[in-house]
């Protein structure tokens, strides 16, 4: 017995001895920090739309819960996660509605201070929205998204990225997306390489059963490079193939795009530059619609090259000189091999010479000029074309004193004038603009009033006019730092006619009147907000006015007005608004109340 006991008692201290070696090890260790915020909003929602005697009210609840902490170290792993609730009530006319959103996400971050870090981020929605008896309409989703980096010491980064996502519903809808891409850019002393591959694949089904899917696969590179002095070098060139598969048809593309740039500036010359542009592009692509069987091809290629050189001649004279050719061609055939086409080859060269002059004070005017010409030539397998112009404008800008105001009057005055000669005709065009403004501010007040006159008109075989006047009044009252008040009137009528003789008129009346303050009656951080917008009906009601283009024509001749109410309180974390508004346009009178409270923690 006693070898038994002494034995048993040998155990029992082994025991109590991992067992104190244990609770050592537990008190030890220390439990990561969390860090953790969220918010609780609550928002309320009342309103009529203009004409309707019924009301439309919806009631929200949002909690918001935010956390992140580490694993065993900031350095090894970090985790985050968000979780958003959002449940809403609403009643319209004839309808009733209940709603309830469930989104979260959570993220990993493994080694983020490495030159290897990895973030893996996943996502899900949950909502639920139903009207009235009908059942609810489910629709849930996830997305899955893994990103990498790999950082080396020889100045090459590689990124990686890698996209799952799905969507579906309970009345058949479904949709899954993947992408994958790779990246990889590498610096050399005067160079610079990025290659980039790219997989996208998307799988979409509608309720009614038709199914379409579509994957792209491109491949793609650019290149700077310095390869001799003073040049500079820049490639970019893409692959691409694509198709497309549904139960009605199915289409294929393979796409092949390069650009390629050099500009040659040399330092002992620094006023020429001399650039060189090649684009190249080529598309073969096939439809075959599966209920006819019918089979379409269709091919398009092109290439252009253009070289130019700009040179200064003296300051602020600059001559441009350029040539540039290239082709077009285009074939479509069927499976009855019937083809059509076309192919054509331009080419030609232009030139101009433009001149700015420097302001000069002539008389107490701020006044500069400057003129351009230029030539421009085309040849191409449909005939040539060519086109001549010569512009020239010059302007002032002169401070004028009256004695009855204490601030001048900003008086700014352009004129523009130019001929040109193409195969079209003859065309001589003719602009003038003036603008008289002020600027003035007397103890509180301050104002700003300006007028502007714009006309234009070309003469020849596509003759036209136009002219614009625009006339805008503010002024404002600012007795202190919390509080300020302003108004502006803005009025612009403009008329344009065609080279057909079509006449266009239009014309628009605006005001505005705004109210802020800030810390009313005394209490800090509570803000007022009101604005009043006025806009007077059109005094041009006929329908060849612009406004019919995208307005009744009942809506022309009434006009709108809106008057928006903002109140907003912040006491810590507590935040509440009160936004009400009345709007009157040509269906009636419209007026909505919106109320939020919200608290972060």
């Amino acid at each position: 017995m006693r070898p038994l006991l002494h034995s048993g008692c040998i155990v029992l201290a082994a025991i109590l001895a991992r067992s104190a070696a244990a609770e050592d090890l537990i008190s030890g260790f220390e439990w990561p920090a969390l860090s953790w915020s969220g918010a609780t909003t609550y928002s309320l929602s009342s309103a009529r739309a203009a004409g309707e005697s019924s009301r439309t009210m919806r009631q929200a609840v949002t909690q918001t819960l935010e956390g992140a902490t580490y694993i065993y170290a900031p350095w090894l792993a970090g985790v985050t996660g968000t979780m958003n609730v959002t449940k809403a009530v609403g009643s319209s006319p004839g309808a009733s509605e209940s709603s309830l959103m469930l989104t979260g996400s959570a993220a990993l971050s493994i080694l983020p201070r490495s030159l290897y870090p990895v973030e893996i981020t996943y996502n899900r929605t949950n909502s639920s929205l139903s009207f009235g008896t009908n059942n609810p309409a489910d629709v849930s989703g996830d997305t899955l998204s893994i990103q990498s980096r790999i950082l080396s010491f020889d100045r090459t980064t590689i990124g990686t990225t890698i996209n799952v996502s799905r969507m579906r519903s309970d009345d058949g809808f479904q949709e899954s997306y993947k992408e994958a891409d790779v990246n990889v850019n590498r610096s050399f002393d005067k160079d610079d390489l990025n290659v980039r591959l790219t997989y996208r694949d998307r799988d979409f089904t509608r309720p009614d059963g038709d199914n379409e899917l579509g994957r792209s696969a491109s491949f793609s590179w650019r290149y700077r490079s310095v390869p001799f002095i003073d040049v500079t070098t820049e490639s970019v060139t893409t692959i691409r193939h694509t198709t497309l598969d549904s139960t009605s048809y199915s289409e294929r593309s393979l796409v092949f795009q390069g650009v390629s740039t050099a500009l040659w500036r040399p330092k002992e010359l620094p006023e020429l530059g001399v650039s060189l542009a090649t684009r190249t592009y080529s598309e073969n692509g096939e439809a075959v619609y599966r209920d006819t069987n019918q089979r379409l091809q269709n091919v398009y290629q092109t290439a252009f090259v253009d070289l130019a050189a700009s040179y200064l001649f003296a300051p602020r004279l600059i001559g441009n000189i350029g040539v540039d050719g290239g082709y077009d061609q285009r074939r479509q055939q069927t499976l009855a091999a019937v083809a059509s086409g076309n192919s054509a080859i331009r080419y030609g060269g232009r030139t101009n010479l433009t001149y700015s002059s420097p302001t000069e004070q002539i008389m107490g005017v701020d006044w500069n000029w400057s003129t351009s010409a230029g030539v421009t030539y085309r040849y191409s397998s449909f005939g040539t074309t060519h086109t001549e112009t010569v512009n020239a404008s010059h302007g002032g800008r002169y401070a004028l004193e009256l004695p009855f105001l204490e601030t001048p009057l900003q008086l700014s005055v352009n004129q523009s004038v130019g001929t040109g000669y193409s195969d079209a005709g003859y065309l001589f065009s003719l602009g003038h603009a003036v603008s008289l403004g002020r600027t003035a501010r007397e103890g509180k007040n301050w104002d700003y009033a300006q007028i502007s006159i714009n006309d234009t008109r070309a003469f020849g075989t596509a003759a036209t006019d136009g002219q614009l006047l625009n006339i805008m009044f503010t002024r404002g009252y600012d007795p202190d730092r919390f509080t300020s008040l302003s108004g502006t009137i803005t009025y612009q009528i403009a008329r344009f006619r065609s080279a057909t003789g079509e006449a266009v008129a239009t014309d628009t009346l605006g005001g505005n009147i705004s109210f802020r303050m800030m810390n009313v009656f005394g209490m800090d951080r509570l803000n007022f907000t009101s604005d009043l917008s006025l806009e007077p009906p059109s005094m041009f009601r006929s329908e060849r006015s612009y406004f019919s283009a995208y307005r009744r024509e009942e809506d022309v001749g009434y006009g709108t007005q809106r008057w928006t109410n903002r109140l907003d309180y912040t006491i810590g974390k507590l935040r509440t608004s009160l936004i009400a508004r009345i709007m009157n346009t040509p269906k009636g009178l419209g007026e909505s109340l919106f109320f939020q409270l919200g608290r972060a923690y």
